[in-house]
């Protein structure tokens, strides 16, 4: 054997091990980016939880108060007599867990504060709520950003 064979053999073996490192890694690499994916996944579906939950009481809260809206438009009832029935309680209650809701949709946020100080000034002065449409449509808005 001489010395060019000597050397070529080397830089087979060299290249070779740099092939098996270079795969190694990038296996071990592939399975700790997933690993990293996961666990945010995880993170991000727990601290959306308060959203979750809350906006699906929220909703079904106005959608209660859509059953009494569409009562007053319909004129059988005493409006101011029906709407001290609204409902404003579980919104109250979750507004400050929601918050985040205020960071990924901007304008259902808005939509919903402005939705919940017309039913308190409903409630309070004995006017007519919002319709039952717009009630109805915000609460599957809210549904829908909520999530599963």
């Amino acid at each position: 054997m001489d010395w060019g064979s000597f050397w070529a053999l080397v830089a087979v073996a060299v290249v070779g091990g740099l092939i098996t490192l270079a795969i190694s890694e990038g296996v071990r690499w592939y399975f700790r980016r997933r690993g990293r994916q996961a666990k945010e996944a995880q993170e991000r579906y727990i601290e959306r939880t308060p959203i979750r939950v809350g906006g699906h009481i929220v909703a079904e809260e106005l959608r209660a108060n859509a059953e009494i809206a569409e009562r007053c438009e319909g004129g059988s009832v005493h409006v101011p007599e029906e709407t001290q029935r609204l409902h404003l309680l579980d919104w109250r209650g979750r507004k400050h867990e929601m918050a985040g809701l205020r960071d990924e949709d901007p304008e259902l946020w808005t939509d919903l504060e402005g939705t919940y100080a017309a039913l308190e000034q409903s409630k309070r002065d004995g006017g007519f709520p919002p319709t039952e449409a717009s009630l109805l449509e915000l609460a599957d808005r809210l549904d829908g950003a909520a999530g599963d």
